[in-house]
């Protein structure tokens, strides 16, 4: 029986979590979207204390989850990174024997990040100060980095470019492996390639280390041989 799935969609503002979420989880997984669900709040409280109106994200956020894992179904969950709320819940739904998977969707520069939250603006969706841009992409660089252990699968796609995400390195955790399809790609070589590429290789030398063990407890039988 397959294991529930978890995935956590991150990245910085303006780097398309909710535009390219569908293509990344399947249609059939929750996904829950606190932008989403704060901007409804707005449109349907829009006399109501914006802070106040925040605070219910993260009370519908718990009984999401909490219904999630009592019927163990499958949740996806969209954030920045950039506290240890993501990494919290993560740990929650990994203890709870999902399939923890993570989706990175990154940009070039903060300015760009910028850019792309002026433009949804315009267009009558949610804004986000300069100070959280820049926080949100720095302080979700470190955490991303902090915590690729809590993840059985990881991915790495490049949305520096509108139109379709570019598939940039993917990690698999069971069996360290780890594949970089894409060299070209700023951010990944400056925040990302080396750590990834040194948790594959402690990876490799624990999978390696029991292996060693297994067959010092369990050595293979020796055959009897031909008698003659």
């Amino acid at each position: 029986m397959s294991r529930p799935q978890f995935f956590l969609l991150a990245g910085p503002n303006g780097a398309g979590k909710s535009t390219y979420s569908s293509d990344f989880i399947p249609e059939n997984v929750f996904f829950f979207n606190g932008d989403e669900l704060y901007a409804e709040l707005q449109r349907r409280y829009p006399n109501y204390d914006p802070e106040k109106l925040k605070g219910g994200v993260p009370s519908r956020l718990e009984k999401e989850i909490d219904a999630a894992l009592s019927l163990k179904k499958d949740f996806a969950f969209e954030s920045n990174f950039s506290t240890d709320m993501a990494a919290l819940i993560t740990k929650t739904f990994k203890d709870a024997g999902y399939q923890t998977n993570l989706i990175y969707f990154g940009l070039d520069n903060i300015s760009l990040a910028t850019s792309r939250v002026t433009d949804r603006v315009a267009l009558g969706k949610h804004d986000v100060s300069p100070h959280d841009i820049k926080f949100n992409y720095d302080e979700g660089i470190v955490r991303v980095n902090e915590h690729f252990n809590l993840f059985d699968i990881i991915r790495f796609v490049d949305t520096t470019s509108l139109g379709v995400p570019i598939a940039v390195a993917f990690y698999l955790n069971d069996s360290a492996n780890c594949q970089i399809m894409n060299n070209s790609i700023q951010w990944f070589n400056t925040y990302f390639s080396d750590n990834l590429k040194k948790c594959a290789k402690n990876r490799a030398e624990k999978l390696s280390q029991i292996k060693k063990q297994q067959i010092q407890i369990n050595p293979p039988k020796k055959g009897r041989g031909l008698r003659r």
